[in-house]
Formats: structure tokens, sequence, C-alpha cells
């Protein structure tokens, strides 16, 4: 990760590595750093410029280049420019297109259009797999960029232009989402209520269907944004060492782990995954299971509210959903808690192969050509997955240190150097 220009002067990180620039070991700085030779590779990679002056790219600063730079936004985490006079504008507008998408794509998620779910679970599967870090096409860049706005990430449009945006603010946001969400529907059903008790000039407002229409998309806004909270959730629970020898969040590399703000971030962490990440598959299941016993499942006030969990899917497999939860739940937890890019592909396709053979053998919905499209969704993830795993680095220390020794790497491309022409 590093290279050095020889007599007396410091290595510097290449491109795509961070050092803390601060070490007196690299010949300046004001600080000791017991690990003054660490070079951590960038995930983005895009984001470490490198070179003598350690610098990140652009529209980047701090640890790990993950930090928006004073006066920039971006859009993806890839695309940055700076605010400048129409900034404000551009940010809130953009901001609105994304809400109306989230918006929209939750309507979808909670009417009953099982096609239209089965291809936004593949944009979302297809999505996460995007933000591994694999050597990525140029080509595909734009495309894994088009597919994160479905996973409902409140970073993809960064909000700095409008205020001090970490990746802590981040994390806080992202959790209060659904509740936001929720708190939006309570006021636009309440509002269509009062609309509708002037029409037909009645006095009676019917709470219980505001609250029961609340839960309802609330519950479809927590499966559609499942992915995202998992991975912050399991974020905050995640550390790297820096060449200053403490232990830093690697999502948020300025929050010092085991200390008063981190120990707040696990706390609220481990509070969502038990209270709504574990309480959402579980919760599905015995309600389901009790309409079931109680023959209420298919009333229609039953259908109105739980039909676009189950409807889709045989009476013996009304569960299903259950199962694509544990689906996002999987690959979520391996794009955070595994590091090496190829070992977070190779869990990934493991993860949809045994997917894929499960719905090949139950067959759960109840239109065939719907177990086709998902069928057909799930390998088109594979092969996705495949793709990026083509362009990146097949044998380097970097990819596949875990597999073989650096004399055995050594040996392979002493090998393959003597073999060329």
């Amino acid at each position: 990760g590093a290279t050095c220009l020889g007599g007396k002067q410091p290595p510097h990180p290449v491109v795509g590595f961070w050092a803390d620039k601060d070490c007196q070991q690299f010949g300046f700085g004001d600080k000791s750093c017991p690990s003054w030779d660490s070079f951590i590779p960038c995930n983005p990679s895009d984001n470490c410029a490198g070179g003598p002056d350690f610098e990140c790219e652009y529209g980047r600063q701090g640890q790990l280049c993950l930090e928006t730079a004073e006066g920039y936004s971006n859009v993806g985490g890839t695309f940055y420019w700076r605010c400048g006079k129409n900034g404000k504008l551009i940010t809130v507008a953009g901001i609105i297109a994304v809400l109306v998408v989230w918006f929209g794509l939750n309507a979808i998620a909670a009417g009953e259009f099982p096609a239209l779910n089965v291809a936004l679970m593949f944009i979302q599967t297809t999505a996460m797999i995007g933000s591994f870090g694999l050597n990525w096409h140029s080509n595909l860049t734009y495309v894994n960029i088009a597919m994160g706005v479905a996973n409902f990430d409140v970073d993809f449009v960064a909000a700095s232009c409008l205020m001090p945006w970490t990746p802590v603010r981040s994390f806080y946001f992202q959790l209060s989402l659904p509740f936001l969400f929720s708190a939006t529907y309570i006021m636009v059903f309440l509002a269509v209520e009062l609309v509708l008790c002037w029409r037909e000039q009645s006095e009676m407002v019917h709470y219980k269907r505001i609250l029961r229409s609340t839960l309802k998309y609330s519950v479809s806004f927590v499966i559609m944004n499942y992915t995202t909270l998992v991975i912050k959730c399991f974020q905050s629970l995640r550390c790297t060492s820096f060449p200053d020898g403490r232990e830093y969040m690697v999502f948020a590399p300025t929050v010092e782990c085991w200390n008063g703000r981190h120990w707040l971030m696990v706390f609220c962490s481990s509070m969502y995954i038990l209270g709504v990440l574990l309480w959402l598959p579980f919760g599905i299941w015995f309600i389901l299971r009790k309409h079931a016993r109680n023959g209420t499942l298919h009333t229609i006030r039953a259908e109105w509210q739980w039909g676009f969990i189950h409807a889709a899917f045989e009476a013996e497999y009304k569960w299903w959903e259950c199962v694509l939860i544990f689906r996002r739940f999987t690959i979520g937890f391996i794009s955070v808690m595994i590091a090496e890019p190829m070992l977070q592909a190779a869990s990934t396709l493991i993860v949809l192969a045994i997917m894929l053979s499960a719905q090949a053998y139950a067959a759960p919905f109840v239109r065939a050509d719907i177990d086709v499209l998902d069928f057909l969704a799930i390998c088109g993830s594979m092969l996705y997955c495949l793709s990026g795993i083509l362009f990146y680095p097949s044998v380097t220390l970097q990819s596949q240190g875990h597999l073989c020794s650096e004399n055995s790497a050594n040996e392979i491309h002493r090998t393959g150097e003597s073999a060329s022409p």
C-alpha cells in the first residue's frame, strides 16, 4: 500500500490507500505512531489519491478520506461538486427527488404487485453487490450508483451543503428514517380523513383506520429499508487499528472505539437489531400464524392490511417474505463484517446459491411466471457478482493473501514474468 522515492524520503501511500501524515516517523508531523508504517486500504478505493502529500480525491477529506470536504456535496458517494451559490438549491432538489422515488417504491411494495416487488428485490440485491470493494469496470460504476437509490440510504444525496454531514449523523438519521416516514404517513392519512369528514359532513374521525394504514405502510417501508438498516447497525460494531495505535470505527474513523460516543452507538444498534431487525420477521410470522389459526387471514380487513406480505405466495408458503428478509439480512451482514472484497463476493454467491435452490424447490409464488422471474432475478444477481470478480486482480497479495503466503505469491508472479515474451 505504499512506495518509497529513495534516500531520506519517507514512504507515502499509493492510490487507494491511506496513512496518517502526522506521524513523526514519516519524517514530519507532530505525534508518535506505534504503527507508523501502516497503510490502510480505502473503501471505496477511489476516495484516496495517495502520493507524497497523502491526498484524498476531489471533495473528500479526513481519515480514510470518508468525510465530505467542507463546501462540497456528492451523489452516491461518487460524484462530488462544490456547493457554490446554487449548492443548497441543488441539494434540496436532489433530496426531494429521492424522497419522491422512495415514497413511490414503498407504495409499490405495499401494493400487491409481485412482479414489481421481485424486480425491486433484484435491484436492491445487485446494488449491495455493487457496493463491494471490487475493481468494477467504469461502465458498471454508473449502474451501481443508479441502483443505489433503491436501498433507501440517506447518504445517497449528501446534505453537506445544508449542514455538517458526518457518518455519525448519517447513522442516527438512517435509524430514525422509518419513524420519520411513519410520522409522515400519520399526517397524510389524518389529512385525508379530515377531508373525507368534511366532504361527507361527518364529525367522526376513524383513528383506527389511520393507525392501520400507517402500520401497513411503515412495515412495508422497514422491509424496503431493511438491508441498509442492517448495514448501519452492524457498522457500529466494526473497528480497525490506525497508525496511532488506537481503534476507530471503520465507517466513522473520527470516532474512537469503546468510548462514550461509540458505546452509545453500539447501544442504539443493539436495541435496533433486537427491536426492529429481528422483531420484523418473527412479528410477520406470528401475525400470519395467528390469523391463519383464527380463520381471519382472508377477511377483507386482514387482506387489505397484510395481503402485501402473503397474497403472492402459496398457502403453505405464506411466510416466504421472512425468507426474503433473511436474504436481505445476510447480504447486508456480509457487506459489513467481511472486509476482503473477494470473500464478500464469494460469501454472497454461496448465500444466493442457497436461496436459488430453496426457490427452485419451493416455487413459493402463486403464479408460475413470478417463480420464473424470481429464479432469473437471483441468477442475475449472481452473474453480476461474478462480473465484479472478473475485474478484480486474481493473484495479488492484496486480494489473496489469505489463500497463499507471500513466498508462494511471489513465486507465482515470477513464474508469470518468466513465461511472458
